[in-house]
Order: C-alpha cells, then sequence, then structure tokens
C-alpha cells in the first residue's frame, strides 16, 4: 500500500513510535503508545554505538514533546536520566 502524502518522513527508526504516540487518537490506547515510545527512546539512548549529535538532540526533543504534551502518561525523568533536562 503506498504511504499518504502526507505521511512525514521519518529520519531515525525509533521515530516512528513517537509518531504514533502523538496521531493516537483514542483516549485508552495512549498510554500504551506513549510508552511504546519512551521504550524507543531508551533504547537509542542505551546504545553505546550513538555518535550522531543531530540525533541526541532529535531524541531529546523528542523525550521532552512527549513529557509536555502527555505529562500523565510520561514515566519518570530518572529512568530516562536527564537528557530532555538540557
Amino acid at each position: 500500500m503506498p504511504e499518504a502524502a502526507s505521511d512525514p518522513i521519518l529520519k531515525y527508526l525509533w521515530q516512528q513510535a513517537v509518531f504514533e504516540a502523538f496521531i493516537e487518537l483514542r483516549p485508552e490506547y495512549l498510554p500504551a503508545q506513549v510508552k511504546a515510545a519512551e521504550r524507543a527512546i531508551s533504547a537509542r539512548l542505551s546504545d553505546p554505538n550513538l555518535p550522531d549529535l543531530e540525533e541526541q538532540l532529535a531524541l531529546r526533543d523528542a523525550l521532552r514533546s512527549l513529557r509536555v504534551i502527555f505529562p500523565q502518561q510520561c514515566q519518570s525523568k530518572q529512568e530516562f536520566g536527564e537528557i530532555a533536562a538540557a
């Protein structure tokens, strides 16, 4: 099935989980989507081969956005370090 013209082109694989959390319309599925996005970000942050500064900034911004938009669904800052606080 071809991609819709409005679908964003994602640079990093973990961005798909974040994108899906932001477009989730059903409140009952939102907590699971946000947790999946946080897990994807956490997995990438724990990868020792993360040399790309641009991706580090994208991860920080995505995590910060999740915390601002979905504060009740997000887990504690300590679990993911203080990357979003920078």
